[in-house]
């Protein structure tokens, strides 16, 4: 069932879409298959994926997942990977077939990937084989933790060091500090004592720390064998907090500086909402989750421009990972998007009342 939405007024046609690619600290397996089994344009791309995935692993990745959901263990580092991008990329897809292009794209951390996918920077092809030999290369640097914190920029580098690396600015409160398993922990503590907010997250790597410049340099060979192409939408990165140009994101200095710096999500969410425009930016994540959608709050709340609308699912976490997608699209429609219902109607799902 829909939400009971108000009525919208036409002028709201204005309101231009930014896509949101998630990072690391979300396990989509589950998500993956729910949209997998029931919607038929979702996974013809993930079906897409998996060929090519085949190719490096020699793995049914469809049933590999699905025999791993529900399991308590954690994944092991590759196979995530490859189902955050697998499952944000599809995502993104059915809803461009559903005729919501994006305006703009922002990826946070590892969703650059998606964002130079969708873009039309790397074919499909080349980003699963980044993916994959960059999972590789991340699995020698497991033995690290991430911390997130409720302190300011300037607040948390004074905790920084040469084992502690501010690895995210996620709003203008809130923070990510990286580093070993036991400076971490000994960091918590502090924290905790002090009465600072801090949780750590579910991850054993690292990111964004000193501690990855270890694989930088065989990293940058992997793009021996990347041809980029011309990006064809307007992308914001989370690495110099500003729009991007192709020959920038060309260059494998960037995803160098991708894997090992800070990721400025606060600053280019402040980026996407400045100036003067007529239009509302609606920001969409290419999940059934909320996972940034508070930190674009905060950062628009401190923000001179009020344009920004974001959008938040349903916080019900009882319903099917595809019903959650058409609350999504019930939220879409009421900021005024324009959607092509047709797949909808055609997936033998809906009914007639």
């Amino acid at each position: 069932m829909f939400a009971l939405i108000e009525p919208v007024i036409q002028t709201v046609k204005k309101n231009s879409v930014v896509f949101l690619f998630s990072g690391q600290g979300i396990d989509y397996g589950a998500e993956l298959m729910g949209m997998y089994d029931l919607f038929h344009i979702y996974r013809k791309y993930v079906d897409e994926c998996a060929s090519i995935i085949f190719e490096y692993m020699q793995i049914d990745f469809v049933s590999c997942l699905r025999a791993q959901c529900g399991k308590k263990e954690q994944t092991d580092i590759v196979l995530q990977q490859l189902t955050i991008f697998v499952h944000q990329y599809s995502y993104a897809m059915a809803l461009i077939n559903l005729k919501i292009h994006p305006e703009v794209i922002i990826g946070h951390s590892f969703g650059e990937y998606v964002c130079a996918c969708v873009s039309g920077l790397f074919t499909l092809r080349d980003t699963i084989y980044l993916v994959y030999n960059r999972a590789l290369l991340l699995r020698r640097a497991m033995g690290g933790a991430m911390l997130s914190v409720n302190l300011s920029q300037q607040e948390a580098e004074q905790y920084c060091n040469e084992a502690v690396s501010l690895a995210v600015i996620n709003s203008p409160d809130f923070s990510v500090l990286s580093g070993s398993e036991s400076c971490i922990d000994s960091l918590k503590e502090k924290l905790t004592e002090k009465g600072i907010y801090c949780k750590l997250l579910p991850v054993n790597i690292a990111y964004h720390s000193n501690q990855l410049n270890g694989i930088r340099d065989e990293f940058r060979k992997v793009f021996l064998n990347v041809e980029p192409k011309n990006s064809n939408t307007a992308w914001i990165s989370t690495v110099t907090g500003d729009y991007v140009s192709t020959e920038k994101v060309c260059n494998s200095d960037y995803w160098c500086s991708q894997l090992c710096d800070t990721v400025l999500f606060a600053e280019s969410v402040t980026r996407c909402i400045s100036g003067q425009t007529e239009k509302r930016k609606v920001f969409v994540e290419m999940n059934s989750q909320n996972v940034l959608g508070n930190y674009i709050k905060s950062v628009k709340s401190n923000s001179e421009n009020n344009t920004a609308e974001t959008v938040v699912l349903t916080k019900r976490k009882d319903i099917h990972a595809y019903n959650r997608f058409l609350y999504k699209l019930a939220e879409l429609w009421s900021c005024g998007i324009e959607i092509d219902w047709s797949y909808i109607w055609n997936s033998g799902r809906a009914k007639l009342i």
